[in-house]
């Protein structure tokens, strides 16, 4: 069974951001006026292996949905919503994730750590 166009268009173009975002990344260390450590050079290429699998997980789940909710019409690209995605998913997770966190501590009550 083949995959449905739409998700696979928008699990490509959120790979590309992220791969673009990863190239941005790995530009950053080696650009940085010191010569990189190793690892320096492991951390970079695992932030950027994990924002890769976060970004194809973001593309082939959530991506195809968004793109439906976007108010502007002439936005609802699914290549475009998908390489915003990919491009910043890697980078707001952090914040996304405290957010969820302070919402769900005061939702349940606080948790002990």
């Amino acid at each position: 069974m083949a995959p449905e166009p739409d998700r696979m268009a928008g699990f490509l173009a959120t790979l590309a951001g992220t791969g673009l975002f990863g190239l941005f990344t790995l530009y950053g260390v080696l650009q940085s006026g010191l010569a990189p450590s190793r690892e320096d050079l492991v951390r970079a290429l695992t932030n950027i292996a994990f924002a890769l699998a976060t970004g194809a997980l973001l593309g082939w789940v959530v991506v195809p949905h968004l793109v439906a909710i976007v108010p502007v019409e002439a936005l609802r690209e699914i290549h475009l919503v998908g390489f915003v995605i990919g491009a910043s998913a890697w980078v707001s997770l952090p914040v996304a994730y405290k957010a969820l966190a302070g919402f769900l501590a005061k939702k349940l009550g606080d948790i002990p750590k």
